[in-house]
């Protein structure tokens, strides 16, 4: 799978749901620290050229907004428990959605 060096088969059925939370986390977080560290770069440039100051811009984060500085869902990992729920709610959904592709033709 692309960036993280999975094949898609691996990815889905022989890694754990903790294991795909850690790696799309880890992916997450390089993202955000190479776009901070654009966004600082560029804030410290045009202080060079404008008082950003008299703006009322002092930090890096008021002259762009990223939507993580909003809030942080790093807290918004599913229990097991949860994600066999789902797991069972989707298997439903295929199932009813086989059975009217029968009846439907």
């Amino acid at each position: 799978m692309g960036e993280i060096g999975y094949d898609m088969n691996a990815f889905l059925y022989k890694l754990k749901w903790w294991q795909i939370v850690a790696i799309s986390r880890g992916y997450r977080k390089r993202n955000r620290t190479q776009c901070d560290m654009t966004r600082w770069a560029v804030f410290s440039l045009m202080n060079i050229f404008a008082d950003l100051r008299k703006e009322g811009i002092d930090s890096p984060s008021q002259l762009i907004k990223f939507p993580w500085d909003e809030t942080d869902d790093e807290d918004d990992i599913p229990t097991d428990d949860e994600v066999r729920e789902t797991m069972e709610e989707l298997a439903r959904l295929n199932r009813e959605a086989a059975r009217k592709q029968r009846v439907n033709p």
